[in-house]
């Protein structure tokens, strides 16, 4: 006949069920330390950032880095000639090459002509998208999709980037039965605290949009981030972008080539680094283990 178990070997008994269940659930969990892709939003010697990636934006035209990756704004851009390549033929030869894996198509969105450019209603932001689905699938499948541009929250309007998210996505699937068939969403997040706004917040509420609608497969890329009020401005953001990283898969900082901007360029006219480069270049990645409903920074 079986004694029965004392206290203390009861206790220890729980203590080792337990221990014994964290093991599995370690072995069974992929955890992995990842950090968000550090980048440049324009052109220039990405090495000297401690950039790993960028996009191309006019007038980087000379400056043909493998590191980058392609970026249409608009199909009307083309048919005007006022984008970064010109005419269609020279898109598709891009998209058939497709160096880097990955093509960004998309600007800032804000359901108006807030720039005086064209007409950006939500009919024509889905035709657009469907139209470059269409010419990514008839000339290379396997390119993936970086969508978006719009911005998390934009001062002159008012306007804020979430319920976009949710209403882009109800349109498109309204009118083609599907998601948008892309593999990462993009927005502009910039600091606009002169405005009382809270650039984690901003943020934080696009990712948690894109998240609830897409799931937590989707990346989720800043296309542009920074300040564009000053220079101080810009430089009181670089540790920001630093927080705001652990919510993204990519970030950008905005490089500006235009004289009137050029308080926020990481380089001057000599490709020698501003002070605003500097800041960023000693900005170091932050990396974060990620579980499958969680993330939390190193």
């Amino acid at each position: 006949m079986s004694q029965p178990l004392t206290r203390r070997q009861g206790r220890r008994l729980v203590l080792y069920s337990v221990l014994l269940w964290i093991a599995m659930i370690v072995l069974a969990i992929r955890v992995e330390a990842q950090g968000a892709a550090k980048g440049v939003a324009g052109c220039g010697p990405l090495e000297e950032v401690g950039a790993s990636w960028c996009h191309h934006w006019s007038p980087c035209r000379e400056w043909d880095d493998d590191s980058c990756i392609d970026h249409v704004k608009a199909r009307w851009t083309l048919e005007t000639g006022d984008d970064f390549y010109g005419d269609i033929n020279r898109v598709i030869d891009r998209l058939e090459a497709c160096e880097s894996g990955w093509f960004m198509f998309g600007d800032e969105w804000v359901y108006q002509d807030h720039i005086g450019w064209k007409d950006w209603s939500m009919a024509n932001q889905i035709d657009e998208l469907k139209w470059f689905v269409d010419l990514r699938d008839t000339y290379n499948p396997a390119c993936k999709i970086a969508f978006g541009g719009i911005l998390a929250y934009h001062p002159s309007t008012g306007l804020s980037g979430p319920p976009w998210v949710h209403e882009f996505a109800a349109a498109y699937r309204a009118e083609y039965g599907q998601l948008p068939p892309v593999h990462a969403i993009m927005m502009d997040t910039y600091d606009w605290s002169p405005f009382g706004r809270d650039y984690y917040s901003d943020t934080r509420a696009m990712v948690d949009a894109i998240r609830e609608v897409y799931g937590s497969g989707m990346e989720v890329w800043a296309r542009e981030v920074g300040c564009l009020m000053s220079h101080q401005c810009a430089l009181d953001s670089v540790p920001k972008v630093r927080r705001i990283s652990l919510l993204l898969d990519r970030h950008a900082f905005f490089v500006s080539h235009d004289p009137a901007w050029s308080y926020t360029s990481l380089w001057d006219g000599g490709w020698q680094l501003t002070d605003l480069g500097e800041a960023y270049r000693d900005m170091p990645e932050l990396h974060y283990f990620y579980l499958p409903l969680y993330r939390i920074s190193e």
